[in-house]
């Protein structure tokens, strides 16, 4: 059956030969669609990364624009690039690719709602954040004297 590790990247190169349509699709939007992708994933994790480091939640609500555009970013670059490689829906069930790329919609789809729950858990002070606050576990920092 072959190594894990082989699995893996007979399946990355599958996914740059073009994707369901079997072709290599080179054009600038496609060119333009795939960096903008890749920097709003990247700045996405980068802001999830940050805010398991802030302490307050008005940090947090400044990053929060920020998340918003690179999530944006990667739902319009993703509908474009779907469109471009997968071709028809029909394609998108039944093929490998397509479904790769359902994967990824799940997987998205489960970010966006646990970072839904999240915001709402905070604009209701559900729970608190740093040093001297009380958290929604029950939990309190102990007390100085």
């Amino acid at each position: 059956m072959g190594r894990p590790h082989h699995r893996v990247l007979r399946r990355c190169r599958f996914l740059e030969s073009g994707g369901a349509r079997g072709r290599q699709r080179t054009s600038r939007i496609g060119v333009v669609a795939d960096t903008l992708h890749l920097i709003a994933a990247a700045a996405w994790i980068g802001v999830l990364a940050i805010g398991t480091t802030l302490e307050s939640s008005e940090d947090l609500r400044g990053i929060s624009p920020i998340a918003i555009t690179a999530v944006s970013t990667i739902v319009v670059t993703g509908i474009i690039q779907t469109i471009r490689n997968v071709g028809s829906v029909t394609a998108l069930i039944t093929t490998p690719y397509g479904r790769d790329i359902d994967l990824k919609i799940a997987l998205l789809l489960a970010a966006l709602a646990v970072a839904l729950l999240s915001r709402r858990a905070l604009a209701r002070s559900r729970f608190a954040i740093g040093i001297g606050s009380s958290s929604s576990c029950g939990f309190s920092p102990p007390s100085s004297g």
